[in-house]
């Protein structure tokens, strides 16, 4: 049988590519995909998703199955490569007239990071899943004590120092109901959200994944324009 394999981070950076399809003997477990590609995720913590959906090493593939593999992650609800605040205090204003409190969150790339000048922050995200996600963790959220609406977008692509990169905004009827939910908002999608971000700084590029900083084999990258 056949697989199509798809990488993330730092792992997509040592494969070479984005995709692979790998053949398998019939009733291969996702351990046995990993033991194939050794190479790629030796010594990397790891997240794996077949189909869109998250499973363990003994989970059996199928014919035709898609397996994504990612490190850990950076981390309505979606992606985009912009959004804006006025429309999103707008649809969670008008959620409800019990809504007495709104608090926003506002992600922005930083100058320096760890002693290092920050120059741009790539992000990156396998898209399908983390829209899920993200949808996922708003449902959570609007069923929190007290919240009526929530908008938590994401943007993708590569930002500058001063640019915002994470929107978050939550309404509730009280101010400490939307303050414990936003925040909580903000820590499910740095844990669970498939997006990953490449650190280009004076002293060389850097993968951000989970708790870990992994040097890339990137050497340069043109400023956006």
């Amino acid at each position: 049988m056949q697989v199509r394999v798809r990488l993330f981070g730092s792992l997509r950076e040592r494969a070479g590519t984005q995709e692979m399809n790998i053949e398998l003997p019939n009733g291969s477990k996702v351990g046995d995909l990993l033991k194939n590609i050794e190479s790629i995720v030796k010594g990397v913590s790891i997240m794996i998703a077949v189909n869109s959906k998250k499973v363990d090493e003994e989970h059996a593939l199928s014919d035709g199955d898609v397996v994504a593999i990612f490190p850990p992650v950076s981390g309505g609800a979606y992606l985009s490569k912009d959004f804006d605040l006025t429309e999103a205090l707008k649809k969670v204003k008008s959620s409800s007239r019990m809504v007495g409190a709104i608090v926003v969150f506002i992600g922005v790339v930083r100058e320096r990071n760890e002693g290092y000048k920050v120059r741009k922050l790539s992000y990156e995200a396998y898209e399908d899943m983390a829209r899920e996600e993200l949808e996922r963790i708003r449902e959570e959220v609007l069923g929190m004590n007290g919240v009526h609406e929530a908008v938590i977008i994401h943007r993708i692509g590569s930002f500058l120092p001063g640019e915002e990169t994470l929107l978050v905004v939550v309404g509730a009827e009280h101010r400490d109901q939307a303050f414990r939910a936003a925040e909580w908002a903000v820590e499910q999608v740095k844990r669970r959200v498939p997006i990953w971000k490449l650190e280009i700084t004076d002293q060389g590029s850097f993968w951000i994944e989970g708790e870990e900083r992994r040097r890339s084999s990137l050497q340069e990258i043109d400023d956006k324009e």
